[in-house]
């Protein structure tokens, strides 16, 4: 079994807090880092992750753009759903760059 699957499945065993979480979303990259959403209270604040690498031992935090949901982080790019200010969604990909 690779990290990924690994780290795939402890999250979805995973429980979220229903009140005051330490973070709001979690995602594992292609890479197997860990993306971790900051709970930030009260809402709306800024969509900051925390992107954890186990291999490296290094964090880096990152602002997304406000209205956006990732879903899926690849190597070098990111994809998800961005909503306009009427709620739409719209399917959005950034490109990384660290």
């Amino acid at each position: 079994m690779t990290d990924r699957e690994v780290e795939t499945r402890r999250k979805a065993e995973m429980p979220f807090p229903a009140h005051l979480p330490a973070f709001r979303g979690l995602l594992i990259d292609d890479r197997g880092r860990l993306w971790l959403q900051q709970y930030i209270y009260p809402p709306p604040g800024p969509n900051r992750w925390w992107i954890l690498d186990p291999t490296s031992r290094q964090a880096r935090n990152v602002v997304l753009p406000d209205r956006f949901t990732p879903h899926v982080v690849g190597r070098a790019d990111i994809i998800g759903v961005w909503k306009d200010d009427d709620d739409v969604e719209h399917i959005r990909g950034y490109r990384l760059v660290f």
